[in-house]
């Protein structure tokens, strides 16, 4: 029983290779005899569904390459457009392959059973005006008639078993609406079926997204993509089914199905969903000018994506669009940042409304939460209404400083810590923003708490330690409720309300008013204002050639109460300082200031003025009781002299000063245009090691001019082009009546007048026989000085001018008594001895 069943598989192995041989030998034969006839009957069968003929450059054909199918390989063959620039073809392939099967050709059947296209491009273009260049099919009925004709008859039947494209790109531009779309293909296998007017079309490949542009934006510029659908198209109504298919973004794929039918208004109902997806994904299907940086962003976890676009899509016809997406258990971060959002829960959507059109288009994120390092957030976020966006917004939770500041790329800010308490909500419209007279209509609410936030500027060196404290918004005012903290090692706590913060940081000319109460334990303005900032551990120390920068801000509106305990500029130490001040278009008033400083009290008020950015001009009205007149002059570093300084005055000060002091925006002094009147009276005053007292010691012992005692002076001094006026003054001394008036200008120049009203001369008065001595009748002996020149270089002269007016004026006083001469004859003349050493070095002056 072997043996038969043997010998029938031996038959059936013989009769297969004899047939696979005859089919062999019959391609060789079909290809040498038959060759010509099957090339042109391929090209017929091309062309005779086209308006107008293929161009190829070469055609081979074999029957072995691809056995037991036989090709046909058309190599540079160009498809000509329907419409449009003849000189842009619609098609062209460096290589075109067809594959016909054997036993077809036999039976002088050419159906085509495989296409093959490399190295080409397929541009589909509509135009301006409606037309397409892809219209180059024969009308049906044309081809039916010619069919006719030569009793050939039938409906177009096709059945592709492969259709594979390679290195191809497929390219489509809409000049009306401003689209276009190239995909290349790097390799694809696809099938095509064509019967009873039914096309079926199968593709399964790798693509690339070149550039798909919709309405000028562009969308997956260079994205891969992968792709497995097949979808129908019915040539008689034109309508296209989408199968159910999957198209692959990135590692992420979307389940696709749907419809789309042509008529007066083309009709379009398609499904997208995806159950995993990550971030980068979905921010690839955004045009680039919305994904910007968002591309950079990465998640981890499960993110879904489901969405349906059905209605109308031609003319003035738009679908509708409704797409939901969610997010649990997300990570989200960004390459640039050591920052991660975790354990992220979210639900979103996005409608085009019940208008299906950008005015009732909606995206909304909902039931928001998750941790940023470690710290609970919830929040939820509507924008509505695409044409004038309207946003409502909500954020609750506790943040780190850092992490919001490594997310929001603050370029002010260069570092920062410390931790916010957030429950805050915004609803507007964002139009209403850029608008002053409907910025009020923004309703921003809730509140924000800062705990031990420490900042650094990028512009300023000076940081901020220790800022804690309360701010509440309320539309576009920011209450601030104890917001306090060190500024370098000043101080400062703030209580009060910020009115159009947001407009002011929003729009142009927009002030921002500040209401405030001001309390400081210690106010270093020497630090503030050079932008020098101290180290904490180093004692502060005023710099010689320190350098200051004063400038107020524009549009700012101030209302400051100060209550100061401490306060340093230079050598200036005030406490106790209280008193208002006010600020409006670059102008600041300070009102009811008082302070303790120098010993005493001063009470102030004045104006700067900073509406010239290089000018701070300061009105001053200023009160000064008890103050210690030695430390006036080391707070004013001597007045840039030291000719006499804080070593040489003792005393307390009693002054109104009424002063307009020219100053630039370095806080430096112009003295030639400073304007002064100063009513002043000095008690208990002391001149101690005064140097041009010292040249008195001809008269006087030294070691009481060394130390000259006065219980009170007197005086109203002016100032005025770049010198200080003094009046004639008289100061009773321990040791003299002192007379005194001059002027001393800002130059150092000096010119004084000094008469020294001796009750007795400590030394001989050897000058007396020549004028320099004075004796006024009631025993008083007077000296005439004058000192003039410069601090630096000044001379000290008798003043013989000064000397006979006071002559003249008593003689009117005590008239000349002829009894007098008769009453005085008997007496002895006084002996009066020279001796040059006890002389001034001086000349006589007269005055000038």
């Amino acid at each position: 029983m072997a043996k038969p069943r043997s010998r029938r598989r031996l038959r059936t192995f013989v009769g297969i290779f004899a047939i696979l041989g005859i089919l062999f030998f019959g391609s060789l034969i079909l290809t040498y005899v038959f060759q010509d006839e099957i090339v042109e009957a391929v090209l017929d069968k091309v062309n005779e569904s086209l308006k107008e003929p293929v161009t190829v450059e070469e055609v081979t054909f074999s029957a072995l390459t691809n056995f037991p199918q036989m090709g046909v390989t058309m190599q540079g063959i160009t498809v000509p457009p329907g419409a449009g620039n003849k000189e842009e073809p619609l098609l062209k392939a460096g290589k075109f392959q067809v594959l016909l099967n054997i036993m077809d050709v036999i039976r002088g059947d050419y159906n085509i059973r495989s296409i093959h296209l490399e190295n080409g491009e397929l541009y589909l273009r509509t135009l301006a005006n409606g037309e397409v260049n892809y219209d180059v099919a024969v009308e049906s009925t044309e081809v039916d008639t010619a069919q006719e004709e030569d009793g050939t008859s039938q409906p177009l039947e096709l059945a592709l078993e492969s259709f594979t494209m390679k290195q191809f790109l497929i390219r489509y531009a809409d000049e009306k609406v401003k689209d276009d779309y190239s995909i290349y293909i790097e390799s694809t296998d696809a099938g095509l079926e064509i019967k009873e007017g039914v096309y079926t079309v199968r593709l399964n490949g790798d693509l690339q997204a070149r550039n798909i542009t919709l309405g000028g934006e562009p969308y997956l510029k260079e994205k891969p993509l992968s792709i497995n659908t097949t979808l129908t198209y019915e040539d008689s109504t034109g309508a296209v089914e989408v199968l159910p298919s999957e198209l692959v973004i990135r590692d992420s794929e979307f389940k696709l199905r749907g419809n789309y039918t042509p008529g007066t208004v083309d009709q379009i109902d398609l499904v997208v969903s995806a159950d995993e997806v990550n971030l980068r994904t979905l921010v690839s299907l955004l045009p680039e000018s919305l994904a910007g940086d968002l591309s950079q962003y990465r998640s981890r976890g499960q993110m879904y994506f489901s969405g349906s676009i059905k209605g109308g899509v031609s003319g003035s016809a738009t679908p509708a669009i409704n797409l939901d997406f969610g997010g649990q258990d997300v990570s989200l971060s960004h390459p640039d940042y050591d920052q991660t959002f975790d354990h992220v829960f979210f639900e979103g959507n996005f409608t085009n409304g019940r208008r299906l059109n950008l005015n009732t288009s909606a995206i909304t994120i909902r039931n928001l939460k998750g941790e940023l390092n470690g710290k609970p957030i919830t929040a939820s976020f509507a924008l509505c209404n695409f044409e004038d966006y309207q946003v409502e917004a909500s954020l609750s939770g506790q943040m780190d400083v850092p992490a919001l500041l490594r997310i929001a790329e603050l370029e002010a800010v260069e570092e920062a810590d410390g931790y916010l308490d957030a429950e805050v909500s915004f609803k507007g419209r964002l139009a209403d923003l850029e608008s002053a007279d409907n910025i009020g209509r923004v309703n921003t609410s809730g509140t924000l708490g800062v705990r031990d936030m420490d900042v650094t500027l990028a512009d300023w060196p000076i940081p901020l330690k220790g800022i804690s404290g309360t701010f509440r918004f309320n539309s576009t005012d920011l209450a601030i409720q104890n917001v306090q903290g060190k500024v370098g090692q000043s101080h400062l706590r703030f209580n009060g309300i910020l009115n159009n913060l947001v407009g002011y940081l929003l729009l142009e000319d927009q002030d921002f008013v500040v209401q405030a109460d001001l309390f400081s334990d210690y106010l270093d303005l020497d630090e503030l204002l050079s932008g020098d900032p101290i180290d904490e551990d180093e004692v502060s120390e005023v710099q010689e050639d320190q350098e200051y920068s004063f400038s107020l801000p524009e549009r700012v509106v101030l209302d400051f109460n100060a209550d100061i305990n401490q306060l340093n500029f230079r050598y200036f130490h005030a406490s106790n300082l209280t008193g208002n001040l006010s600020m409006e278009n670059q102008v600041v008033d300070l009102s009811d200031v008082s302070l303790r400083t120098m010993g005493g009290r001063m009470q102030m008020k004045a104006t700067l003025n900073n509406q010239d950015s290089l000018k701070v001009p300061i009105d001053a009205q200023v009160r000064l009781e008890r103050v210690d007149i030695d430390s006036i002059f080391y707070v004013m570093e001597n007045f840039d002299q030291d000719y006499l300084t804080h070593e040489n005055l003792k005393g307390q000060l009693f002054a109104d000063i009424d002063l307009l002091l020219p100053m630039n925006n370095q806080l430096e002094m112009e003295m030639d245009e400073m304007i002064g009147d100063i009513s002043m009276s000095v008690k208990n005053g002391e001149l101690n090691d005064f140097e041009t007292l010292q040249e008195l010691s001809r008269f006087v012992e030294e070691e009481e001019l060394a130390n000259l005692r006065f219980s009170e002076l007197s005086n109203n001094l002016r100032i005025e082009q770049g010198k200080l006026f003094i009046p004639d003054m008289l100061i009773k001394t321990n040791i003299a009546e002192v007379g005194l008036r001059g002027i001393q200008s800002f130059d150092d120049d000096i010119d004084y007048r000094f008469r020294l009203g001796l009750q007795e001369f400590r030394k001989p008065d050897a000058d007396a026989r020549f004028g320099l001595v004075e004796d006024d009748g009631t025993g008083l002996k007077n000296v005439f000085i004058r000192v003039h020149g410069t601090l630096d270089d000044y001379k000290i002269e008798y003043d013989g001018k000064a000397a006979r007016a006071y002559r003249k004026e008593q003689r009117k006083t005590n008239p000349f008594r002829l009894r007098d001469l008769f009453q005085t004859r008997d007496r002895e003349p006084k002996q009066i001895q020279l001796n040059e050493e006890e002389f001034f070095e001086w000349e006589e002056g007269d005055g000038g």
